[in-house]
Protein backbone atom coordinates (compact mmCIF):
# COMPACT_ATOMS: atom_id res chain seq x y z
CA UNK A 1 0.00 0.00 0.00
CA UNK A 2 0.91 3.64 -0.73
CA UNK A 3 -0.49 6.59 0.94
CA UNK A 4 0.69 10.39 1.53
CA UNK A 5 -0.12 13.37 3.37
CA UNK A 6 -1.69 16.40 1.06
CA UNK A 7 0.08 19.44 1.64
CA UNK A 8 -1.30 22.66 3.53
CA UNK A 9 -0.35 25.76 3.54
CA UNK A 10 2.08 27.21 5.78
CA UNK A 11 3.13 24.10 6.91
CA UNK A 12 6.43 21.93 5.73
CA UNK A 13 6.61 18.16 6.39
CA UNK A 14 9.61 17.43 9.24
CA UNK A 15 9.55 13.92 9.36
CA UNK A 16 7.56 10.45 8.25
CA UNK A 17 8.57 7.13 10.46
CA UNK A 18 6.67 4.01 9.98
CA UNK A 19 7.10 0.61 12.23
CA UNK A 20 8.86 -2.81 10.45
CA UNK A 21 6.39 -3.29 7.83
CA UNK A 22 6.52 0.48 6.54
CA UNK A 23 8.93 2.34 4.28
CA UNK A 24 9.02 6.52 4.23
CA UNK A 25 9.76 7.96 0.78
CA UNK A 26 12.45 10.89 1.60
CA UNK A 27 10.51 14.01 1.25
CA UNK A 28 8.74 12.71 4.46
CA UNK A 29 5.17 12.86 2.49
CA UNK A 30 4.26 9.08 1.34
CA UNK A 31 4.98 5.87 2.76
CA UNK A 32 5.23 2.60 0.98
CA UNK A 33 3.81 -0.14 3.28
CA UNK A 34 3.86 -4.26 3.21
CA UNK A 35 0.84 -6.06 5.16
CA UNK A 36 1.76 -9.61 6.46
CA UNK A 37 -0.63 -11.28 8.03
CA UNK A 38 -1.45 -10.39 11.61
CA UNK A 39 1.05 -7.62 11.39
CA UNK A 40 0.14 -3.47 12.79
CA UNK A 41 2.05 -1.26 10.64
CA UNK A 42 2.33 2.71 12.17
CA UNK A 43 3.60 5.54 10.30
CA UNK A 44 4.13 9.18 12.43
CA UNK A 45 4.13 12.15 9.94
CA UNK A 46 5.39 15.38 11.78
CA UNK A 47 4.98 18.66 10.72
CA UNK A 48 6.12 22.00 11.61
CA UNK A 49 4.73 25.60 10.85
CA UNK A 50 8.15 28.39 10.29
CA UNK A 51 7.14 31.51 11.42
CA UNK A 52 9.48 35.08 10.33
CA UNK A 53 9.29 39.07 11.72
CA UNK A 54 10.83 42.06 9.52
CA UNK A 55 12.02 45.12 11.73
CA UNK A 56 12.90 48.48 10.92
CA UNK A 57 15.05 50.28 12.51
CA UNK A 58 15.19 53.76 13.50
CA UNK A 59 11.65 53.45 14.05
CA UNK A 60 11.77 57.29 14.55
CA UNK A 61 13.44 59.96 13.69
CA UNK A 62 14.16 63.48 12.65
CA UNK A 63 16.47 64.74 9.71
CA UNK A 64 17.54 67.93 8.60
CA UNK A 65 16.98 68.44 4.72
CA UNK A 66 19.59 67.24 2.38
CA UNK A 67 20.60 64.68 5.60
CA UNK A 68 20.80 61.19 4.11
CA UNK A 69 19.09 58.98 6.31
CA UNK A 70 20.05 55.26 6.79
CA UNK A 71 16.77 52.77 7.54
CA UNK A 72 18.41 48.94 8.64
CA UNK A 73 15.48 45.89 8.25
CA UNK A 74 16.50 42.88 9.78
CA UNK A 75 14.51 39.81 9.11
CA UNK A 76 13.92 36.63 11.61
CA UNK A 77 12.58 33.60 11.24
CA UNK A 78 12.08 30.15 13.47
CA UNK A 79 11.18 26.57 12.60
CA UNK A 80 8.22 26.41 14.07
CA UNK A 81 9.81 25.89 17.69
CA UNK A 82 9.13 30.34 18.19
CA UNK A 83 13.19 30.43 18.66
CA UNK A 84 14.05 33.49 16.01
CA UNK A 85 17.21 33.47 14.09
CA UNK A 86 18.77 35.44 10.83
CA UNK A 87 17.40 34.37 8.00
CA UNK A 88 19.00 32.78 5.18
CA UNK A 89 21.63 35.13 3.54
CA UNK A 90 20.39 36.89 0.16
CA UNK A 91 17.10 37.19 2.00
CA UNK A 92 14.99 40.08 -0.03
CA UNK A 93 13.86 43.23 0.91
CA UNK A 94 11.57 45.43 -0.72
CA UNK A 95 11.13 49.21 0.61
CA UNK A 96 8.14 52.08 -0.18
CA UNK A 97 6.66 55.11 0.73
CA UNK A 98 3.55 54.90 2.11
CA UNK A 99 3.66 58.30 3.48
CA UNK A 100 5.64 61.38 1.82
CA UNK A 101 4.91 64.60 2.37
CA UNK A 102 7.94 66.67 1.46
CA UNK A 103 7.54 68.75 -1.83
CA UNK A 104 9.06 67.68 -3.95
CA UNK A 105 8.69 64.48 -2.50
CA UNK A 106 11.57 61.88 -0.66
CA UNK A 107 13.93 59.42 -2.53
CA UNK A 108 15.38 56.48 -2.48
CA UNK A 109 19.16 57.29 -3.07
CA UNK A 110 20.16 55.96 -6.69
CA UNK A 111 17.00 54.73 -6.98
CA UNK A 112 17.94 51.51 -4.73
CA UNK A 113 14.82 50.47 -3.12
CA UNK A 114 15.34 46.63 -2.27
CA UNK A 115 18.57 45.24 -0.54
CA UNK A 116 19.31 41.33 0.23
CA UNK A 117 20.16 40.33 3.79
CA UNK A 118 23.64 39.40 5.16
CA UNK A 119 23.29 37.67 8.59
CA UNK A 120 19.68 38.73 8.84
CA UNK A 121 19.53 42.53 8.11
CA UNK A 122 20.12 44.75 5.20
CA UNK A 123 19.84 48.57 4.55
CA UNK A 124 18.50 51.57 2.07
CA UNK A 125 19.54 54.85 2.32
CA UNK A 126 16.94 57.76 1.70
CA UNK A 127 17.03 61.30 1.48
CA UNK A 128 15.15 64.71 0.94
CA UNK A 129 15.30 68.31 -0.43
CA UNK A 130 12.14 69.58 1.30
CA UNK A 131 10.36 69.17 4.70
CA UNK A 132 7.76 66.92 5.85
CA UNK A 133 6.68 63.16 6.92
CA UNK A 134 7.86 60.45 5.13
CA UNK A 135 6.70 56.54 6.39
CA UNK A 136 8.83 53.82 4.87
CA UNK A 137 7.05 50.48 4.50
CA UNK A 138 9.26 46.96 4.17
CA UNK A 139 8.22 43.30 3.37
CA UNK A 140 10.03 40.24 2.70
CA UNK A 141 9.44 36.58 2.06
CA UNK A 142 12.06 34.14 3.89
CA UNK A 143 11.85 30.65 2.32
CA UNK A 144 11.90 28.99 6.06
CA UNK A 145 12.17 24.94 5.99
CA UNK A 146 11.01 25.00 2.25
CA UNK A 147 8.08 27.29 3.52
CA UNK A 148 8.09 30.90 1.85
CA UNK A 149 6.39 33.51 4.75
CA UNK A 150 5.41 36.62 3.82
CA UNK A 151 6.16 39.43 6.29
CA UNK A 152 5.67 43.43 6.71
CA UNK A 153 5.58 46.22 8.86
CA UNK A 154 2.16 46.29 9.37
CA UNK A 155 2.53 46.17 13.79
CA UNK A 156 0.83 42.94 13.42
CA UNK A 157 2.33 40.10 15.16
CA UNK A 158 6.34 40.37 16.13
CA UNK A 159 6.29 43.01 12.80
CA UNK A 160 7.73 46.57 13.62
CA UNK A 161 5.19 49.30 11.99
CA UNK A 162 6.46 51.56 9.61
CA UNK A 163 9.25 53.71 9.91
CA UNK A 164 8.81 57.46 10.29
CA UNK A 165 11.11 60.04 9.40
CA UNK A 166 10.70 63.90 9.65
CA UNK A 167 12.61 66.41 7.69
CA UNK A 168 13.32 69.60 8.98
CA UNK A 169 14.83 72.91 8.14
CA UNK A 170 15.56 75.97 9.59
CA UNK A 171 17.03 79.52 7.98
CA UNK A 172 18.60 82.85 8.94
CA UNK A 173 18.38 86.24 6.68
CA UNK A 174 19.42 89.90 7.21
CA UNK A 175 17.78 92.82 5.35
CA UNK A 176 18.24 95.03 4.07
CA UNK A 177 20.57 96.54 2.05
CA UNK A 178 21.06 99.89 1.23
CA UNK A 179 22.56 103.42 0.51
CA UNK A 180 22.68 106.17 3.41
CA UNK A 181 24.20 109.21 4.02
CA UNK A 182 26.62 109.63 6.96
CA UNK A 183 25.21 110.11 9.85
CA UNK A 184 21.96 108.66 8.94
CA UNK A 185 20.94 105.78 11.41
CA UNK A 186 20.59 102.60 9.42
CA UNK A 187 18.15 98.96 10.70
CA UNK A 188 19.28 95.66 10.06
CA UNK A 189 16.52 93.35 10.61
CA UNK A 190 17.58 89.24 11.34
CA UNK A 191 15.02 86.98 11.11
CA UNK A 192 15.55 82.97 12.26
CA UNK A 193 12.80 80.49 11.06
CA UNK A 194 12.36 76.58 11.49
CA UNK A 195 10.13 74.16 9.71
CA UNK A 196 8.93 71.42 11.23
CA UNK A 197 7.72 69.80 8.58
CA UNK A 198 4.19 70.84 9.04
CA UNK A 199 1.58 72.33 6.90
CA UNK A 200 2.76 75.85 9.06
CA UNK A 201 5.62 76.39 6.94
CA UNK A 202 8.60 78.51 8.08
CA UNK A 203 7.89 79.93 11.47
CA UNK A 204 9.78 82.54 13.57
CA UNK A 205 11.64 81.10 16.65
CA UNK A 206 11.63 83.39 19.56
CA UNK A 207 14.94 83.81 22.29
CA UNK A 208 17.68 83.26 19.48
CA UNK A 209 20.48 85.85 20.30
CA UNK A 210 22.21 85.66 16.58
CA UNK A 211 25.61 87.08 16.15
CA UNK A 212 26.08 89.66 13.55
CA UNK A 213 29.66 90.79 12.28
CA UNK A 214 30.57 93.59 10.08
CA UNK A 215 33.44 93.53 7.44
CA UNK A 216 35.97 94.58 6.69
CA UNK A 217 34.63 96.29 10.87
CA UNK A 218 32.52 98.02 12.36
CA UNK A 219 30.80 101.24 11.64
CA UNK A 220 30.79 104.24 14.22
CA UNK A 221 27.85 103.13 16.69
CA UNK A 222 26.14 99.73 16.75
CA UNK A 223 23.25 99.14 18.46
CA UNK A 224 23.28 95.72 18.86
CA UNK A 225 19.31 93.95 19.89
CA UNK A 226 20.15 91.05 19.03
CA UNK A 227 22.72 90.04 21.46
CA UNK A 228 20.51 91.96 24.17
CA UNK A 229 17.13 91.10 24.10
CA UNK A 230 17.50 88.35 21.20
CA UNK A 231 14.69 87.51 18.67
CA UNK A 232 11.10 88.26 18.98
CA UNK A 233 8.11 86.38 18.38
CA UNK A 234 7.91 86.98 15.53
CA UNK A 235 11.85 85.33 15.17
CA UNK A 236 13.31 88.76 14.53
CA UNK A 237 15.67 91.05 15.92
CA UNK A 238 17.58 94.59 15.08
CA UNK A 239 21.02 96.16 14.87
CA UNK A 240 20.98 99.62 14.40
CA UNK A 241 24.40 101.43 12.89
CA UNK A 242 25.58 104.58 12.42
CA UNK A 243 28.74 106.17 10.36
CA UNK A 244 30.05 109.41 10.57
CA UNK A 245 32.51 108.45 7.74
CA UNK A 246 31.50 107.25 4.27
CA UNK A 247 32.08 103.19 3.87
CA UNK A 248 30.64 99.90 2.46
CA UNK A 249 29.84 97.61 5.95
CA UNK A 250 28.84 93.86 4.92
CA UNK A 251 26.87 92.81 7.66
CA UNK A 252 27.00 88.41 8.29
CA UNK A 253 24.46 86.96 10.41
CA UNK A 254 24.75 83.68 12.48
CA UNK A 255 22.63 81.93 14.81
CA UNK A 256 22.61 78.24 16.38
CA UNK A 257 19.48 76.62 17.30
CA UNK A 258 18.06 73.09 17.25
CA UNK A 259 14.81 71.77 15.46
CA UNK A 260 13.05 69.41 17.34
CA UNK A 261 16.51 68.14 18.30
CA UNK A 262 18.08 68.73 15.48
CA UNK A 263 20.88 71.22 15.79
CA UNK A 264 21.23 74.07 12.85
CA UNK A 265 23.92 76.10 12.62
CA UNK A 266 22.97 79.31 10.69
CA UNK A 267 24.46 81.81 8.85
CA UNK A 268 23.57 84.35 5.60
CA UNK A 269 25.83 83.04 3.36
CA UNK A 270 22.74 82.83 -0.02
CA UNK A 271 23.09 78.76 0.93
CA UNK A 272 20.11 76.09 2.04
CA UNK A 273 17.68 78.99 2.28
CA UNK A 274 19.77 81.42 3.80
CA UNK A 275 19.72 84.90 2.58
CA UNK A 276 22.97 86.84 1.54
CA UNK A 277 25.00 88.94 3.74
CA UNK A 278 23.54 92.82 3.94
CA UNK A 279 25.40 95.65 2.55
CA UNK A 280 25.30 98.94 3.98
CA UNK A 281 27.00 101.68 2.18
CA UNK A 282 27.09 105.24 3.74
CA UNK A 283 28.16 107.69 1.24
CA UNK A 284 29.42 111.52 1.58
CA UNK A 285 29.80 114.63 -0.16
CA UNK A 286 31.81 117.93 0.19
CA UNK A 287 32.31 121.45 -1.13
CA UNK A 288 35.11 123.62 -0.59
CA UNK A 289 36.24 127.19 -1.44
CA UNK A 290 40.04 128.18 -1.68
CA UNK A 291 40.99 130.85 -0.81
CA UNK A 292 39.22 130.76 2.47
CA UNK A 293 40.65 134.59 3.36
CA UNK A 294 42.27 137.08 1.04
CA UNK A 295 42.89 140.72 0.67
CA UNK A 296 43.14 142.71 -2.52
CA UNK A 297 42.94 146.33 -3.41
CA UNK A 298 40.24 147.64 -4.83
CA UNK A 299 39.57 147.17 -8.82
CA UNK A 300 41.84 143.98 -8.33
CA UNK A 301 39.26 140.86 -9.92
CA UNK A 302 39.49 137.94 -7.26
CA UNK A 303 39.06 134.33 -8.30
CA UNK A 304 37.41 131.72 -6.00
CA UNK A 305 37.39 128.17 -6.67
CA UNK A 306 34.68 125.89 -5.65
CA UNK A 307 35.76 122.19 -5.43
CA UNK A 308 33.08 119.25 -4.90
CA UNK A 309 34.00 116.06 -4.19
CA UNK A 310 31.52 113.08 -3.55
CA UNK A 311 32.75 109.75 -1.98
CA UNK A 312 30.76 106.69 -2.83
CA UNK A 313 32.03 104.30 0.16
CA UNK A 314 35.25 103.37 -1.44
CA UNK A 315 36.85 106.64 -1.32
CA UNK A 316 36.82 110.59 -2.34
CA UNK A 317 36.38 111.13 -6.01
CA UNK A 318 35.58 114.61 -8.19
CA UNK A 319 32.14 115.39 -8.55
CA UNK A 320 31.86 116.30 -12.11
CA UNK A 321 28.68 117.39 -13.68
CA UNK A 322 27.24 119.27 -10.50
CA UNK A 323 25.51 122.21 -10.42
CA UNK A 324 26.97 124.69 -7.95
CA UNK A 325 24.83 127.74 -6.46
CA UNK A 326 26.28 130.84 -4.85
CA UNK A 327 26.10 133.86 -3.65
CA UNK A 328 28.72 137.19 -3.23
CA UNK A 329 26.97 139.52 -0.04
CA UNK A 330 28.74 142.47 0.08
CA UNK A 331 29.35 144.69 3.17
CA UNK A 332 31.87 147.79 4.42
CA UNK A 333 31.08 150.09 1.59
CA UNK A 334 32.13 147.00 -1.23
CA UNK A 335 30.10 146.48 -4.18
CA UNK A 336 31.03 143.29 -6.07
CA UNK A 337 30.84 142.81 -10.14
CA UNK A 338 30.54 139.29 -11.33
CA UNK A 339 32.74 138.70 -14.22
CA UNK A 340 30.45 136.80 -16.03
CA UNK A 341 32.94 135.31 -18.88
CA UNK A 342 35.54 134.45 -16.78
CA UNK A 343 32.87 132.51 -14.18
CA UNK A 344 31.94 129.22 -14.90
CA UNK A 345 29.76 128.97 -11.56
CA UNK A 346 27.18 130.85 -13.01
CA UNK A 347 26.54 128.47 -15.73
CA UNK A 348 23.22 127.12 -16.02
CA UNK A 349 22.27 123.16 -15.60
CA UNK A 350 26.10 120.89 -14.25
CA UNK A 351 28.99 123.10 -14.08
CA UNK A 352 31.78 121.37 -12.42
CA UNK A 353 34.40 120.27 -14.55
CA UNK A 354 36.05 116.79 -14.36
CA UNK A 355 37.91 118.29 -11.56
CA UNK A 356 34.82 118.49 -9.92
CA UNK A 357 35.54 122.79 -9.89
CA UNK A 358 33.80 125.42 -10.96
CA UNK A 359 35.10 129.64 -10.54
CA UNK A 360 33.98 132.58 -9.24
CA UNK A 361 35.03 135.43 -10.72
CA UNK A 362 34.53 139.14 -9.06
CA UNK A 363 35.71 142.80 -8.73
CA UNK A 364 34.84 145.41 -6.62
CA UNK A 365 35.66 149.29 -7.01
CA UNK A 366 35.10 150.42 -3.93
CA UNK A 367 36.74 148.73 -0.39
CA UNK A 368 34.87 146.81 1.93
CA UNK A 369 34.03 143.34 2.11
CA UNK A 370 32.35 140.60 -0.26
CA UNK A 371 31.21 137.17 1.61
CA UNK A 372 31.15 133.94 -1.14
CA UNK A 373 28.53 131.40 -0.62
CA UNK A 374 28.14 128.40 -2.29
CA UNK A 375 25.84 125.30 -2.06
CA UNK A 376 25.55 122.04 -4.15
CA UNK A 377 23.14 119.12 -4.06
CA UNK A 378 24.71 115.75 -5.10
CA UNK A 379 23.40 112.74 -5.58
CA UNK A 380 24.69 108.92 -4.93
CA UNK A 381 23.10 105.39 -5.71
CA UNK A 382 19.22 107.70 -4.87
CA UNK A 383 20.30 109.41 -1.98
CA UNK A 384 20.78 113.38 -1.85
CA UNK A 385 23.26 114.66 -0.04
CA UNK A 386 22.55 118.88 0.08
CA UNK A 387 26.08 120.67 0.77
CA UNK A 388 26.89 124.23 1.19
CA UNK A 389 29.66 126.04 3.05
CA UNK A 390 29.73 126.96 6.19
CA UNK A 391 27.25 124.34 6.93
CA UNK A 392 29.89 123.54 9.93
CA UNK A 393 29.39 119.58 8.75
CA UNK A 394 32.68 117.35 8.31
CA UNK A 395 34.80 118.14 5.20
CA UNK A 396 33.00 121.29 4.32
CA UNK A 397 34.86 124.92 4.15
CA UNK A 398 33.78 127.94 5.89
CA UNK A 399 32.05 130.44 3.57
CA UNK A 400 35.27 132.49 1.91
CA UNK A 401 36.02 136.26 2.75
CA UNK A 402 37.57 138.54 0.74
CA UNK A 403 38.23 142.06 1.73
CA UNK A 404 39.05 144.63 -0.78
CA UNK A 405 40.88 148.18 0.10
CA UNK A 406 41.20 151.04 -0.90
CA UNK A 407 41.55 154.92 -0.41
CA UNK A 408 41.54 158.28 -2.36
CA UNK A 409 43.75 161.61 -2.99
CA UNK A 410 42.01 165.21 -3.15
CA UNK A 411 44.04 167.64 -5.48
CA UNK A 412 42.78 170.94 -4.43
CA UNK A 413 43.94 174.16 -6.33
CA UNK A 414 44.55 177.74 -4.69
CA UNK A 415 45.97 180.49 -7.18
CA UNK A 416 46.69 184.56 -5.91
CA UNK A 417 46.51 187.69 -7.94
CA UNK A 418 45.32 185.51 -11.11
CA UNK A 419 43.93 182.32 -12.64
CA UNK A 420 45.01 179.81 -14.84
CA UNK A 421 45.29 176.23 -15.59
CA UNK A 422 47.86 174.06 -14.26
CA UNK A 423 48.81 170.46 -14.94
CA UNK A 424 49.31 168.10 -12.42
CA UNK A 425 50.92 164.51 -13.05
CA UNK A 426 50.11 161.30 -11.08
CA UNK A 427 51.42 157.72 -10.81
CA UNK A 428 47.66 156.77 -10.10
CA UNK A 429 46.11 158.03 -13.32
CA UNK A 430 46.51 160.31 -16.10
CA UNK A 431 47.32 163.97 -16.17
CA UNK A 432 44.83 166.62 -15.35
CA UNK A 433 44.46 170.32 -14.89
CA UNK A 434 43.33 172.51 -11.95
CA UNK A 435 42.62 176.36 -11.83
CA UNK A 436 41.91 178.35 -9.11
CA UNK A 437 39.31 176.59 -6.59
CA UNK A 438 39.38 173.70 -8.37
CA UNK A 439 39.45 169.61 -7.54
CA UNK A 440 40.69 166.49 -8.45
CA UNK A 441 39.53 163.25 -6.54
CA UNK A 442 40.76 160.38 -7.42
CA UNK A 443 38.12 158.06 -6.39
CA UNK A 444 39.18 154.75 -4.32
CA UNK A 445 42.83 153.72 -5.31
CA UNK A 446 44.95 151.19 -3.75
CA UNK A 447 46.61 151.58 -0.81
CA UNK A 448 49.96 152.26 -0.52
CA UNK A 449 52.72 155.29 -1.89
CA UNK A 450 51.29 157.26 -4.41
CA UNK A 451 52.88 160.54 -6.19
CA UNK A 452 51.50 163.99 -7.31
CA UNK A 453 53.37 167.10 -9.23
CA UNK A 454 52.55 170.25 -10.58
CA UNK A 455 54.51 170.42 -13.66
CA UNK A 456 54.01 173.30 -15.30
CA UNK A 457 54.71 175.72 -12.99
Amino acid sequence: YTFAEQSLTGWAPTGLVCTTGGTANPNNVEASILITSGANVTCTFTNAKPGAQIDLTPLTATNKVGDNHVITATVLVHNGDGVYASSTDGTLVEFSFTTNTPVPPAIFVGGVDTCTTTDGSCSITINSTATGNVAVHASSTPVVITVPVHVETDGLGQNSADAQKDYVNARISIAQSDTNAVDDPHTFTVTVEQNTGTTSGFTGVSGIFPTVVFTPGAPGTVTDNCNLTGTNGSGQCTVVINSAVAGVFTATASANILVNTVPFSLTTNGLNGNSQPAVKTYVDANISLDPLNETNQVNEPHTVTVTVTKDPGTGPVPAAGEHVDFTLTDGGGAVSVLNAAASTCDEAGPNTDVNGQCVIVFNSASPGTVTIHAEVDVTIDSVTMHRESGDGLSGDSADANKKYEGGRIIVEKITVGGNDQFTFDTDYKVDFQLGNGGSDDSGFIPTGAHSVSEINI
